[in-house]
């Protein structure tokens, strides 16, 4: 039986080892004992161990047991995982956020002749997956438009929005310049300069806003694309009241003094959603729009996710998706060594078939139409 390794055991991490269901033995490693509680008793599960994964030889110790590595930490830590994984020459499937680039790992993984999958989750993730697939079917695309969200099921509290994830990085989808490509160039964008409505076939209207989710698109599509963006997906009026928020200073990052503590708004801000944004009652939904464009050939997707009791949709949808790009890697199917984001595996048939057979087995299921205008 193979060995995973899974590094972040939170709410990704622990929707990755519910769905791998005691296919692999793992091996889960986190800071929190809460996450690690959650973890340890399910299936295929053979140590749970409190591990700080900021210090680089735990890491070093931890990722030398791996068939394969699952990371599923935090942004500011995949990247170091990333590299050291490199550096053990360990096979990698990727869903942390990180503010560094994957793709300059590229040489050091194709030297040892390692994998590494990064943004394998939900947006980044299945959204390249479909616009990689979107490419192969319509050649040069004119255009193309990511939208995703994860809502909950109906508007809740002053936002319009229950807090499911990582709080912090939350926030940063505001304030972090959103990179488009806009005739075939990267163009940054203010995330909250455009506010747009989106209406998801079959699901509802919605207010989108950009945001910086074609990471490694950029770079891989350059020259097969001329215009394409990700916007995130909210409930109408939302972005007006994160507009206030971030005016009034609320998401700096700058610290500044009260009571002689130095305290950064945005850390207190992320601190105060955590505990009052939850809504626990309240099931959460994963919608992903995709829409390609190629003069008069049009293809969309559409996913539409609801939580259970067992499994938020967020982390079925993102831990389906790590599910999926670790069965390929593992059973050999994915042969290309070195960086290979999930935008090249929707190029491929057989690796974009594969997938969606996985992705639907746990319950992933994604609607296809493709369309001709008349002129």
């Amino acid at each position: 039986m193979p060995r995973i390794v899974l590094l972040g055991c939170g709410c990704v991490g622990y929707g990755f080892a519910c769905l791998a269901n005691g296919e692999f033995e793992l091996n889960a490693y986190d800071a929190s004992s809460t996450n690690l509680a959650r973890v340890k008793s399910l299936p295929g599960v053979a140590r749970a161990e409190l591990v700080d994964l900021s210090n680089p030889e735990m890491l070093r110790r931890v990722v030398k047991e791996a068939d394969l590595v699952v990371d599923a930490l935090p942004g500011r830590l995949g990247f170091k995982a990333m590299s050291v994984c490199a550096e053990e020459c360990v096979d990698v499937v990727s869903v942390s956020y990180t503010p560094e680039d994957p793709l300059t790992l590229d040489s050091e993984y194709r030297e040892c002749g390692a994998i590494l999958v990064p943004d394998s989750g939900f947006a980044p993730g299945i959204s390249n997956l479909l616009v990689g697939r979107s490419v192969s079917l319509l050649g040069f695309v004119d255009e193309v438009f990511i939208h995703c969200g994860g809502l909950p099921e109906r508007p809740v509290g002053p936002l319009g929005y229950a807090v499911r994830w990582s709080p912090e990085d939350l926030l940063d989808e505001y304030v972090r310049p959103a990179r488009v490509l806009e005739g075939g160039k990267v163009v940054e964008l203010d995330p909250l300069s455009r506010i747009e409505v989106v209406k998801v076939p079959g699901v509802g209207v919605f207010e989108a806003f950009y945001t910086d989710g074609l990471r490694t698109m950029l770079a891989t599509l350059r020259g097969k694309v001329g215009r394409m963006a990700e916007l995130t997906l909210r409930y109408r009026g939302h972005a007006e009241k994160i507009k206030l928020l971030r005016d009034l200073g609320l998401l700096s990052g700058e610290p500044v003094k009260v009571g002689g503590v130095e305290v950064a708004p945005k850390k207190f801000l992320a601190a105060v959603i955590s505990r009052n944004l939850g809504y626990p009652q309240v099931r959460d939904v994963a919608v992903l729009y995709v829409v390609a464009r190629s003069g008069e050939r049009r293809v969309e997707y559409v996913l539409y996710l609801k939580g259970d009791e067992g499994l938020s949709a967020m982390s079925r949808a993102t831990g389906s998706m790590a599910y999926a790009a670790a069965k390929l890697i593992l059973d050999g199917t994915l042969r290309e060594k070195g960086v290979v984001p999930p935008e090249l595996l929707g190029m491929n048939k057989q690796y974009y078939a594969r997938i969606m057979k996985l992705l639907e087995e746990k319950g992933v299921n994604i609607r296809f139409r493709e369309t001709r205008s008349s002129g």
